[in-house]
């Protein structure tokens, strides 16, 4: 009993090691196969490409926050592609064919002594008087040279070979032959490639977007000075860059002559002295000339310019027009424009030695307020020019308002004026302030 028991023991180890040793080969093979296995090829996928930026741009000037535009592209893969065309193959064999087929030739008979006889080789023929003598067919070989057009299948990199029936009927070939080329040429053959464009990418969409930046750093555009004797040079042009300020005229000014439709025929006006003479037909102005460029005069009754000899014996008083109502500034004083004084016609004959001093002006609107500070102690009053800062020449002018530092001008609309200030010694005017340009604005700005 003991000796079946350990029978029984023994098989069931060597099933189990038979077992085990089954699944190890399994498993061997299975990661052989996988090891081996050769990989798909992986066909790239349609995709967007990297960014590409341009340079980075300051949002405004003053400050490094910058855009750049992003662009990037839809990117298209076209796999590889040619032209494919099927090849030929050459392909000879031989056959036995029949030049001449087995016929008879014929002879007549010939006398032989006692009688007619057939000719040597000649046999009769029966029914006829004649003889015949059979040739048998004779063969030749004969040389078949082709080639033989793989044709396209479903496959475009394929040909395959002709079937029986195209190497039959096309080619000429027997059964035999037809077996022979089968033998020597494979069924299927690579085509032929021509034409051919490698696979690349192709762009088929895109698309832009801003990012923000860090920018270089722009400086503001700058304003070109106006004062006076600025010798010309450079500021910024608020684009990187820098523009280029004109220098302006000199502070000295000279008075001159200048052809106006006058009755004396001339005005006097201040020219710059890097300007002067100008060349428009005038003649230089003369201590003792009023500001018609007529010396020794007065003005008569109606207001126009005459000779002295012809003043009246009483000097008449200006009477002075009642101006627009001002605007007033918020805490602004109650003064404003003040009819002129008195004049007194006695020409003195110092002439004012200095302009004012510090003129500036507050623009609101259509409402501009002058201030200055008199100089000198021969200018009870001031004449004060304006015009369209467009225009070429003074168009507006108030004469002999008194030089109490301060002039209120109204009704300037919402366009821009140049205004200047000149000293007057009653008759003698000097020289004239640099012009001052405005601007129009909605509250109270200062123009110096």
């Amino acid at each position: 009993m003991e000796h079946y028991y350990k029978l029984i023991i023994l098989m069931i180890n060597k099933v189990f090691w038979y077992l085990w040793g089954a699944l190890v080969m399994l498993l061997a093979i299975a990661t052989f196969l996988l090891w081996t296995k050769p990989s798909r090829a992986t066909v790239p996928t349609d995709h967007w490409g990297d960014w590409k930026y341009a340079e980075c741009v300051a949002d405004s000037c003053g400050t490094t926050e910058g855009t750049k535009v992003g662009t990037r592209d839809w990117l298209h893969y076209v796999p590889r592609s040619c032209d494919y065309s099927c090849p030929s193959v050459a392909f000879s064999w031989q056959t036995r064919e029949v030049d001449v087929e087995g016929h008879y030739i014929y002879a007549d008979k010939v006398w032989d002594v006692w009688h007619f006889v057939c000719p040597h080789g000649y046999s009769n023929n029966p029914g006829h008087l004649n003889c015949r003598k059979w040739i048998e067919t004779t063969y030749k070989t004969v040389d078949h040279n082709v080639n033989v057009l793989y044709e396209k299948s479903n496959d475009p990199t394929k040909c395959h070979r002709p079937s029986d029936d195209t190497l039959r009927d096309t080619y000429g070939m027997n059964h035999d032959t037809r077996g022979d080329f089968k033998k020597a040429h494979s069924e299927w053959k690579d085509a032929l490639e021509s034409n051919c464009v490698d696979a690349h990418w192709e762009v088929t969409d895109s698309e832009s977007q801003n990012f923000p930046c860090e920018a270089t750093l722009i400086e503001c555009e700058g304003t070109c000075p106006t004062e006076c004797g600025y010798e010309g040079g450079t500021v910024p042009d608020g684009k990187g860059g820098t523009k280029v300020c004109e220098s302006t005229s000199s502070c000295s000014t000279r008075r001159w002559c200048s052809p106006d439709d006058t009755d004396s025929g001339y005005r006097a006006i201040a020219v710059s002295v890097d300007k002067y003479p100008p060349e428009d037909g005038g003649k230089p102005w003369e201590t003792g000339m009023d500001k018609y460029c007529v010396m020794d005069v007065c003005p008569d009754v109606d207001g126009h310019q005459t000779d002295k000899e012809l003043c009246p014996d009483v000097t008449p008083t200006p009477t002075p027009t009642e101006p627009p109502k001002e605007e007033k500034k918020s805490g602004g004083s109650d003064e404003g424009w003040h009819p002129p004084a008195p004049m007194d016609y006695t020409c003195r004959l110092d002439r004012p030695e200095k302009p004012v001093a510090n003129f500036h002006l507050y623009r609101k609107g259509d409402v501009a307020e002058l201030k200055w500070q008199p100089a000198g102690l021969n200018a009870p009053t001031v004449n004060i020019y304006y015009k369209l800062a467009t225009s070429s020449s003074w168009e507006h002018s108030v004469i002999g308002t008194p030089n109490n530092g301060y002039f209120t001008v109204t009704g300037l609309g919402t366009r821009n004026w140049t205004f200047a200030i000149a000293q007057n010694n009653g008759c003698i005017e000097g020289d004239m302030t640099q012009p001052i340009v405005d601007g129009n604005t909605d509250g109270w700005v200062l123009f110096r």
